[in-house]
Parts: C-alpha cells; sequence; structure tokens
C-alpha cells in the first residue's frame, strides 16, 4: 500500500508540473484516458485516472488564475448548475442518507464544476483542445480492435455497458472529425476509425449506448444540415456492422434482440421503475435526498433525478441540457461548418446526448463516459466563447454570400484567443 502511494505523490507532481507547463499535453490526458474505467487502488472512494488529471488541472488551473487575479469562468451552464446543486443540497438536509449523500456530492461536484471549468477555460484557444480530441480517437481505436479481436464485449476488465458508452461517444467524434475533414486522406482515416469503433459498439451489446450513439449522430447531422452525407456514411458502415452482427454466436443475436420480462436485465429495471415511482410519491417536491442512487440499482436518470430531488430537481436538471442545447444552436449559427470551432462545438453537445440518452436505460452516474459528457459540455462552452467574437457565417460581404466566419475590428480576438476564456 505504501508504495502505491509513493507512486501516486509522485504522478501528482509530474502531472502537476505538466498542467502548469504544458495545457494542451494535461487536456490530452485527461480526456483520451476517459474510457479506461478501472478505478486507482488503495484510495478510500472510488477514482479513475481520468478523474485525477481532471482534478490536478482544475486545481493548477485555479492557482494560476488567483495568482494573476483573473476570474474563473464557465458559461452559460454556470447559474444552471449551481442551481441545481443547491437543490440537491436541499433535498439532501431534508433526508439525509450519511455516506451514500457524502458520495454522490463528491462524484457529482467533479463533473458538473472541474471538468466544464477545465475544457472551457483551462489552456490557450480551441487548438488546445486538438490533442485531446485526437487522442481520444486513439484510445477508442485501440478499444475497438480489442474488442473485435477478442469478440468478447467486454475487455481489459471493463462492464460491457461503461465500455459501449465510451464507445458510442468516441463513434460520434470521429463521425463529426469525418464530416468537417477537407482532406480526402484523412477522411480515409476518420471513416476507417468510425467504422471500427461503429463494430466494435455493436460488439457490446448494450443497446443504451447503440441509442445514444444513434442520438448523438443524429444531433451532429441536424446541426450540420447535412442529410445526404448520412447515405454514404451508412453505405460504409452499414456493411461493416452485417458482417460483425453475423459473426456474433445465436445467443449473443438473442440477448440484444430480447425484450423478456423475466429476463434478469428488464426485470431489474422495471423494478427499479416502481421503487422510484414510489419515492417521488413521498416527497413529490424535493424528492427523498440525494444518495438515494447508491441503494438502488437506478437504471433511468429522469426517474432517478425525480426520485431524490422531486419534480423541483428533475426541472433543475433538464434546465441544465436546454441551456447547453440552446447555447450550442446559438453559437453554431456564427461558425463555418468546415472550422475546427464548429467541430468542437459539435462534439461537445452530441458526447452531452449520448451520455444522456444512455443514462435513460442505463446507469448514468458512472464513471468513463461521464467524464466524457461533462467534458464535452466545456468544450462547446468554449466554442461559444469563440462564437461570441464570430460574425454570422452566412454574413455578406461586399454583395456576396460567404461561409467563412469573420471577425468584426473591434472585437477581434489576441493571438486567435477570445477574451472570455
Amino acid at each position: 500500500m505504501n508504495y502505491y502511494y509513493f507512486l501516486g505523490v509522485i504522478y501528482l507532481f509530474v502531472f502537476a508540473w505538466i498542467a502548469a507547463t504544458k495545457p494542451r499535453a494535461a487536456l490530452c490526458l485527461c480526456f483520451a484516458v476517459a474510457p479506461v474505467q478501472r478505478s486507482l487502488p488503495s484510495l478510500p472512494f472510488k477514482m479513475t485516472l481520468a478523474d485525477l488529471n481532471v482534478l490536478i488541472a482544475f486545481v493548477v488551473f485555479c492557482i494560476q488564475r488567483i495568482s494573476s487575479r483573473q476570474s474563473i469562468r464557465w458559461g452559460p451552464l454556470g447559474m444552471p448548475i449551481v442551481v441545481y446543486l443547491l437543490i440537491c443540497a436541499v433535498s439532501s438536509i431534508t433526508d439525509w442518507r450519511g455516506d451514500a449523500t457524502i458520495l454522490s456530492f463528491a462524484q457529482m461536484v467533479p463533473y458538473f464544476l472541474f471538468d466544464v471549468i477545465v475544457f472551457s477555460s483551462f489552456g490557450r484557444g480551441l487548438e488546445a483542445l486538438r490533442p485531446a480530441i485526437y487522442g481520444l480517437l486513439c484510445v477508442g481505436l485501440f478499444l475497438g480492435l480489442s474488442v473485435i479481436a477478442s469478440g468478447s464485449p467486454q475487455v481489459y476488465g471493463m462492464n460491457k455497458n461503461g465500455l459501449g458508452s465510451s464507445l458510442a461517444c468516441i463513434a460520434v467524434v470521429a463521425a463529426e472529425l469525418w464530416l468537417s475533414a477537407t482532406n480526402a486522406r484523412k477522411k480515409r482515416i476518420f471513416l476507417g476509425c468510425l467504422g471500427v469503433v461503429a463494430s466494435a459498439l455493436l460488439i457490446t451489446l448494450s443497446r443504451g449506448a447503440w441509442m445514444g450513439a444513434t442520438a448523438g449522430l443524429g444531433f451532429i447531422l441536424f446541426l450540420r444540415r447535412d442529410f445526404k452525407t448520412l447515405g454514404r456514411l451508412f453505405a460504409v458502415v452499414i456493411p461493416l456492422i452485417a458482417i460483425c452482427w453475423t459473426a456474433l454466436p445465436n445467443e449473443n443475436k438473442d440477448f440484444a434482440t430480447g425484450f423478456d420480462s423475466h429476463r434478469e436485465n428488464i426485470r431489474l429495471r422495471l423494478a427499479f421503475i416502481d421503487i422510484a415511482i414510489v419515492k417521488f410519491k413521498e416527497n413529490p417536491i424535493f424528492g427523498a435526498g440525494v444518495g438515494l442512487r447508491k441503494e438502488l440499482d437506478a437504471t433511468n436518470i429522469v426517474l432517478m433525478t425525480m426520485a431524490e430531488t422531486g419534480i423541483v430537481g428533475l426541472l433543475a436538471f433538464l434546465g441544465i441540457h436546454y441551456v447547453l442545447l440552446r447555447m450550442v444552436w446559438r453559437a453554431h449559427l456564427s461558425l463555418s461548418r468546415t472550422s475546427w470551432s464548429f467541430s468542437c462545438l459539435a462534439i461537445g453537445g452530441a458526447l452531452v446526448l449520448v451520455k444522456l440518452v444512455h443514462g435513460c436505460v442505463d446507469h448514468y452516474w458512472s464513471r468513463g463516459a461521464l467524464t466524457l459528457a461533462w467534458a464535452g459540455a466545456g468544450i462547446a462552452t468554449r466554442a461559444f466563447y469563440v462564437s461570441q467574437f464570430v460574425a454570422p457565417a452566412s454574413t455578406a460581404i461586399k454583395g456576396r454570400m460567404t461561409n467563412q466566419p469573420q471577425f468584426p475590428p473591434s472585437r477581434r480576438p489576441m493571438a486567435g484567443l477570445p477574451p472570455a476564456i
């Protein structure tokens, strides 16, 4: 145990130095390793390497901001997140659940605060996120090839639903990178990565992850209004998925297509729905207190939020997502569809949506994809900052319509970085 603590202290100082001197590398190490859901050993609470990296980066970022007397900003999401956390606190005061409540807050705060703030403001500009997003794609390619090679929905000790959720997030990232690429070579690379990740996602048999990936891809295509490309995408990906499907054992196919209420996974989900409704009816305003998720097999984020924090908490939780989607919609009107800013905006919004949809049929408050989701919220916020200093993408210039973003002379950011970051 002392050996692990010694290595942990060394890692803490090394990563703090990386975060202070090379923020791009730090963001990459936070984002790219998020799919690795294994908890770190010898800790009194569960924490992944990505969670630890984000925590250290957040501390370093705060120290830098305080020393330079700059404020810490986290965009339009700040107020709705604070409101939701305050409602959670009120609900917990009325029905304290001991360690379960403490652990739940220790889980929510890092995702809502640390992830969003770090990925919205740490480092200079949106280019600081490029290594992180490409690094995540490399990790997804490695995991996808491992799943395909083994033919198993579980690799490296990771749960199939957790792995499927992460692969769903990586699939929408690969799809957006493919759609935005203007270089033929890059298009082939991103399309190949998408094919591998999508095939591995099928093998995981995680139907919730399939739903999340579909929602995320639909969101990106809606933002781009590029449904013609969808046909070309399906022409390549569907044959790969069909090949993987035919290679699956019959029992796996039966599992993926079966919804018999007597099956264990379906029965437990139905039982949770009944319990959550009962708990909600006991206190429909503020719920039964945060921490109930630790006592139940919480496989529906909407019902779980209602049961824990009542209708007030549910409205606040959904309000966070409404503000995020509204922010993304406003920002995308000002950005060129071929720009890196637009890709970051689309990826960020899609990641949050993937996890939300998956969480409606499976565990939401789980490691891995949840880090990607709320880091995605921070990425979208950073892109939103940039959009505030860009003229609308369809602005008429000298009698012609252009699809390229234009900076008004009076609002041109210094060194490519908007003042809000």
